[in-house]
């Protein structure tokens, strides 16, 4: 019995790190996007422009300012990725131990997961209130590169839960996944 249990601790652990294998690619797609909307004079938004215009050197209090929004980025992705790894492996370790008989029995765990998607983008959702438009981001950087970094943020978090939790589940436990049985797997 005992020796039942480490194996499935020890499956649990190699799920998780095959999750967190999925999340640490699109973390990676993330810091490169907030680093292209935050990389330069051409980034920084017209009222920023104006509001360091008669500094003695513009460009490098606008680059100073940049800087501060690209680590608030970083740290709203990373927090929102952060969650969405947790939100997986506690889906993960749910369905760890079921034995479905069947796809039926394998999709009993979809409102599961959907509840933890629901959780995971509303933290994502507070996170964003509370680290971006509390600092008031958006009015530091284009529009276009503030929308597309947001828009693309609450995008790869979620797809990160889904390919995470999809590819990182046994392979009886994938109906319990929307669309689980597209995603490739990762030896399981």
């Amino acid at each position: 019995m005992a020796a039942n249990g480490r194996n499935q601790f020890g499956e649990f652990l190699v799920r998780a790190g095959k999750s967190f294998g999925v999340h640490a690619v699109f973390i990676t797609l993330l810091f490169a996007l907030g680093w292209w909307a935050t990389m330069g004079y051409d980034s920084a938004s017209d009222q920023l422009k104006a509001e360091y215009e008669s500094a003695p050197d513009p460009q490098m209090a606008i680059g100073m300012v940049l800087d501060t929004a690209r680590i608030k980025l970083w740290s709203w992705f990373s927090s929102s990725m952060l969650v969405s790894w947790l939100a997986s492996i506690l889906f993960i370790g749910f369905v760890q131990t079921a034995e479905p008989r069947g796809e039926a029995e394998g999709a009993k765990r979809m409102p599961m997961w959907i509840v933890l998607m629901l959780i995971t983008l509303a933290t994502t959702a507070a996170a964003w209130w509370w680290q971006l438009s509390l600092a008031d981001i958006g009015a530091m950087l284009m529009a276009s590169g503030y929308g597309v970094s947001v828009a693309a943020g609450f995008v790869l978090v979620l797809i990160a839960y889904w390919a995470g939790t999809g590819m990182s589940v046994k392979s009886t436990m994938r109906p319990s996944v929307p669309l689980g049985y597209i995603l490739p797997r990762l030896g399981n």
